[in-house]
C-alpha cells in the first residue's frame, strides 16, 4: 500500500484513502471502463464506491467543497451521483482521477501543490501519454485538461533542450497527434519549435526517421518553415534550418 507521503506507482489508485477524497461517508462513484487488458481489483473497485463528490439533476457536481462544471460530462444519465470514465489503462485512469480530486493528473503528493512527479517518473515522460491524456479530455470534453497536458508536454520539450537527443517518443508521435487529436495545433507549434531549436544540437537533420516524417507529413513541413522562418526573423536571418 502507499503512503500518505507520495505514490510510487501512477497506477495506483491507494492515493483515494487520502486527503479526504474516500471513505464510509461518502457516497460517490466513478465507474471505470479499461480498454486495456488490465483490471482493478475488489479493493481499488471499492474505493471508486465511496468517493468525496456529488452529481446531481441538473448536472451540478461538487468535489468536495468545489464545484466542477467542467465534469458535467462524466455524468451517468440518470443515476444520482454517478461519474462513469473511459480511459485507455490503468495508469491514464490514475491520472484522471488525480485531475479530478488534485486538479493536477501529475501530481502525486496530497499535501503538497509542488510535488508534481512528472520528471520522476517515466510514463510522464512520455509525449504520447500527455497526448492520449489530450485526447481523452477532448473526447470528454474537458478543456482545461487538454490545456494541461499541452503544458506538461512543453515542460517535457524544454527539458529536453538539455539532452543530447529528443524525447524517445517524440518523432513517432508527430504523426499519431495529426490522426488522433482534433485541436492539435498548439501542441505541433510547440513540437515544431522544440524540432527547429534542436534541429542541429539532437541531430535531426541527420536521423533519417525525422526527415522522412518531413516528406510524408505536408503539415508539419510546412509548419516547421513557419516557425524556422519567425525565429530567422527574430534573430536577425541567424540559425537557418
Amino acid at each position: 500500500m502507499s503512503s500518505p507521503e507520495d505514490d510510487d506507482r501512477v497506477d495506483d489508485l491507494d492515493f483515494l484513502r487520502y486527503g479526504g477524497v474516500s471513505g464510509n461517508q461518502y457516497k460517490g462513484e466513478i465507474i471505470p471502463v479499461l480498454t486495456s487488458n488490465e483490471y482493478l481489483d475488489t479493493d481499488e473497485l471499492q474505493l471508486l464506491k465511496g468517493l468525496n463528490f456529488s452529481a446531481s439533476s441538473p448536472a451540478i457536481i461538487t468535489i468536495g467543497r468545489d464545484i466542477r462544471p467542467d465534469l458535467v460530462p462524466l455524468i451517468v444519465q440518470n443515476q444520482t451521483d454517478t461519474l462513469v470514465l473511459r480511459a485507455q489503462s490503468k495508469a491514464q485512469f490514475a491520472s484522471v482521477l488525480r485531475y479530478i480530486f488534485r486538479g493536477d493528473y501529475t501530481k502525486t503528493h496530497p499535501g503538497n501543490n509542488l510535488r508534481d512527479m512528472q520528471l520522476e517518473h517515466d510514463i510522464f515522460r512520455s509525449i504520447r501519454f500527455h497526448v492520449d491524456m489530450a485526447i481523452l479530455a477532448e473526447e470528454y470534453q474537458l478543456p482545461d485538461l487538454v490545456t494541461q497536458a499541452k503544458g506538461k508536454i512543453f515542460k517535457e520539450l524544454e527539458r529536453s533542450c538539455s539532452d543530447p537527443y529528443p524525447p524517445g517518443d517524440l518523432i513517432d508521435t508527430i504523426p499519431y497527434i495529426y490522426h488522433h487529436l482534433a485541436n492539435n495545433q498548439g501542441f505541433i507549434e510547440d513540437i515544431a519549435e522544440y524540432c527547429v531549436t534542436n534541429y542541429y544540437t539532437h541531430g535531426l537533420y541527420k536521423r533519417d526517421d525525422f526527415q522522412h516524417l518531413l516528406m510524408e507529413n505536408d503539415e508539419f513541413n510546412v509548419t516547421m518553415r513557419a516557425v524556422d522562418m519567425r525565429s530567422r526573423i527574430q534573430n536577425g536571418g541567424k540559425v537557418p534550418i
